[in-house]
């Protein structure tokens, strides 16, 4: 995935464009049979520029060739409006199309072992010849012209299989990995450096108006056929496992998978969406074992007692969902059916917590006061092991630019808040600080209540 200096980097068109006319006069010597699709696509009189070569493919590809069935766009027009959308200054997420194309290309290749040249990419990508159309269809959309854009979306999803609204906004060195059954809804949002495979959908909730769906960060892994839906968060460097159905705000460098999604963990890479790693197998994940190695032998039979509350903490839960959410959560954060992503993480929470750590009790305890009511995200941004708990001097390197990140206090309060906690978890004698209000009011549960 290229970095903020390669982005910045001039292209070199001409090395590029030479590039691609070697390997194209090449495969037309080895590949005689290729001979009238390379002269109407990559080999064609019109192609001076790499550029030239992408309009000419893309739009030979878009409309249909064969006599029997009409034309339904002028083709010299539609090249034309490709090429001014080459040359438009207008930014989509910061890029212009040239640049943002470019980035595309590049990416496709290092990511995709199946296309091993650009030439591959520009001839026989659908995921790619989709991305271009999209990045046109979003230029005359910002012009107004709101049926050619709709238009260009429309013979996409017909020919490729891709139905990218033009109003969405896709970042640059993007692959659609094979492409087919991609669905991005008008107010989506795909950062730079994404990977997404086949079959996933952007989407709406169902009627809702307005700003409704996904705004996916950078670097972020989508695998084949997750549905991510409504006007939600997906962090920055992110996984979201295949099949998974996402619901609520996915934080940076978490990865996420079922339905409904769960997070199990940090990922260990620093580009998911350049690595590729489908398998989730680089994937700093839960301990949540330390549930059954600290609760029970046999977890069917024993029973917990319940910890002393912290003095003035209720209910410990992640209140950025509204009322009915919160009740959700509280009654059902175990069961499997709650629609919070941090359900098994939370389960962490209730373990054994080392005297010299802080818990996520104590986040609460300080923070609710100051108006913050997401506990999990900022003690999940603060556990790069994933247990639970933060050790002490971990917390006053990381915590204030943690909390400037993820909240709204002002540097003030993020100090006060960091003495805070500190001075709590040095006072903390206890050997175990068990995270209340997340189990039922009796004195004892049963141990299958956590599982």
């Amino acid at each position: 995935m290229p970095g903020i200096s390669e982005f910045s980097a001039a292209i070199d068109d001409a090395a590029f464009t030479e590039e691609l006319l070697s390997e194209a006069r090449t495969i037309l010597e080895q590949e005689p049979a290729l001979c009238f699709f390379l002269k109407s696509t990559a080999l064609h009189p019109s192609v001076e520029t790499w550029t030239d070569m992408v309009v000419q493919t893309v739009c030979h590809r878009l409309l249909p060739t064969s006599s029997s069935e009409p034309c339904l766009f002028c083709p010299m027009n539609l090249r034309q409006v490709f090429r001014e959308a080459f040359t438009s200054d207008v930014l989509e997420l910061g890029h212009t199309m040239h640049a943002a194309v470019y980035h595309d290309l590049r990416a496709v290749v290092r990511r995709d072992p199946a296309m091993n040249h650009p030439l591959q990419v520009i001839l026989f990508s659908k995921g790619f010849a989709a991305t271009v159309c999209h990045r046109v269809a979003f230029r005359m959309w910002q012009a107004h012209s709101t049926y050619t854009a709709l238009f260009l979306q429309s013979q996409v999803s017909a020919v490729f299989g891709l139905d990218i609204h033009p109003a969405a906004q896709l970042g640059a060195a993007l692959l659609f990995d094979h492409g087919t059954g991609i669905v991005v809804g008008e107010t989506a949002q795909v950062g730079d450096g994404c990977t997404i495979l086949h079959g996933v959908t952007l989407g709406g909730t169902g009627k809702e108006t307005g700003d409704r769906h996904p705004k996916v960060g950078e670097h972020v892994l989508i695998g084949a056929n997750a549905s991510l839906l409504g006007n939600i968060r997906i962090g920055d460097r992110s996984k979201i496992g295949a099949g998974s159905v996402v619901l609520r705000e996915i934080p940076e460098g978490a990865t996420a998978v079922g339905a409904p999604a769960k997070i199990i963990g940090h990922v260990k890479e620093e580009e998911p969406g350049s690595d590729m790693d489908e398998l989730l197998q680089n994937v700093q994940q839960n301990h949540i074992e330390k549930l059954h190695h600290h609760h029970s032998h046999d977890a069917a039979h024993t029973t917990i007692p319940q910890s002393p509350p912290v003095p003035g903490v209720s209910s410990v839960t992640d209140s950025s969902t509204d009322s009915e959410d919160d009740t959700i959560m509280d009654s059902h954060l175990f069961s499997g059916t709650s629609l919070c992503p941090w359900r098994e993480y939370a389960k962490l929470t209730c373990c054994e917590v080392p005297a010299d750590c802080v818990s996520a009790s104590m986040l609460k305890h300080v923070l609710q006061p100051f108006g913050v009511p997401q506990i999990f995200p900022i003690l999940f941004a603060l556990d790069y092991q994933n247990v639970g708990h933060v050790p002490i001097d971990q917390f006053q390197q990381d915590a204030e630019k943690v909390l400037r990140k993820l909240t709204d206090l002002t540097p003030e309060q993020v100090q006060s808040v960091v003495e805070q906690i500190v001075q709590q978890a040095t006072n903390h004698h206890h050997s175990t600080d068990k995270l209340t209000g997340l189990r039922p009011s009796s004195n004892t549960v049963s141990a299958t209540s956590y599982f």
